[in-house]
């Protein structure tokens, strides 16, 4: 079993000169995807959203890179991760034991999209580096995820919002809202998002919303166009459906058991 330093450092190796490079071939591939889903402004085209991500995830490589797995070892400090975010409040060792977690196995999109979110909960939020994780992530070929992780796609929209990337920010709020099995949820993780990180948010978060309401279909989702946005300070905890003993928090907690895209 390797340690903790070696696999902070594989950690590093992989994230230095592995991920830029399969993040830039996910972009690629997922682009198509993401001018179907800006082009799926009526309910009734959500399944070419569907059809369009799970036919550029089959075509995905099982592993973009070749790499040691430790499947046992990653699931394990993911699940420590996930009590140092939610139980502690601690970002700064969640993210430290998601990365060894990353570095165990890069190829679980579960563990790679919830280092993603964590690194969007640093201070200052490390915006770049979830982008690519998020996009590696995406395109991973996981038969558990035909359609990717709605956690993904938030992610990602998130990310590349904070990024300048605002056409893929708006596209992966459509993209989201195709392939969510509930709509009023991920509007509300929108509008925690924009309440969270500002300004950068809006204009993606409004379009999403306001697609939301273009049609009969689409209009199931009741979340304010403006919210008011939070303070630059940081969030103390998880948000979203957190554990019951948790009051819940303006922002989505990384998922524990992932919701699986609408299939």
């Amino acid at each position: 079993m390797p340690g903790s330093d070696e696999l902070d450092a594989l950690a590093a190796d992989i994230l230095q000169n592995r991920i830029p490079a399969s993040a830039l071939s996910a972009e690629r591939r997922l682009a198509r995807v993401l001018a179907v889903a800006a082009g799926a402004s009526e309910f009734r085209r959500r399944g070419d959203v569907r059809t369009a991500m799970q036919a550029m995830r089959s075509a995905s490589p099982k592993a973009p890179f070749a790499t040691p797995v430790r499947n046992d070892e990653a699931r394990r400090l993911h699940e420590a991760a996930l009590v140092a975010y939610l139980s502690r409040d601690d970002v700064e060792d969640a993210v430290r034991l998601q990365r060894q977690a990353f570095a165990a196995n890069p190829l679980d999109s579960e563990v790679v999209g919830n280092l993603a979110f964590l690194q969007l909960k640093e201070q200052p939020p490390q915006a770049e580096a979830a982008r690519q994780l998020a996009l590696h992530s995406l395109a991973l070929n996981d038969p558990r995820f035909p359609s990717g992780r709605i956690e993904d796609w938030t992610a990602f929209a998130v990310a590349s919002a904070l990024t300048g990337h605002e056409a893929d920010a708006r596209n992966a709020w459509f993209a989201s809202m195709a392939l969510a099995n509930d709509l009023q949820q991920q509007c509300n993780n929108a509008v925690r998002a924009e309440a969270m990180y500002g300004e950068r948010l809006r204009p993606s978060v409004n379009a999403m919303l306001q697609r939301a309401r273009s049609s009969a279909a689409y209009g199931r989702c009741e979340a304010a166009l403006s919210p008011k946005p939070a303070s630059a300070k940081r969030p103390s905890a998880a948000a979203g459906k957190a554990p019951s003993k948790t009051p819940a928090k303006p922002a989505p907690k990384p998922a524990q058991r992932s919701h699986r895209a609408a299939s």
